[in-house]
């Protein structure tokens, strides 16, 4: 039996996006710092978001436009979110539809 809490919540919506998708993340427990980055489906770095102090115990909102850290426009396609804290990590997948 597992007797750690796992509170990890992440929440992606809408998904797939468009222009910009809202991410909730909650680690649930005290961490001293969370990380949230995304990846490509290769599994290149494409967003670090944890930069943002985050508060482990509470949720932390954060939105994406669907651009990498330069600020250039990814293309369509499939993304990772991986959330982590403490010795907590999560990951989602995030579908980017371009117009």
């Amino acid at each position: 039996t597992n007797s750690k809490p796992e509170c990890v919540k992440l929440e992606i919506s809408p998904n797939p996006f468009t222009n910009k998708t809202d991410i909730t993340c909650s680690i649930g427990q005290s961490a001293k710092s969370t990380e949230l980055k995304i990846y490509d489906i290769s599994g290149k770095l494409v967003k670090d978001f944890s930069h943002f102090t985050l508060d482990a115990l509470r949720p932390t909102l954060l939105s994406w436009d669907g651009t990498d850290e330069s600020g250039e426009m990814l293309p369509s396609g499939v993304y990772f979110v991986k959330a982590k804290g403490g010795d907590l990590n999560l990951t989602k997948k995030v579908i980017l539809q371009r117009k």
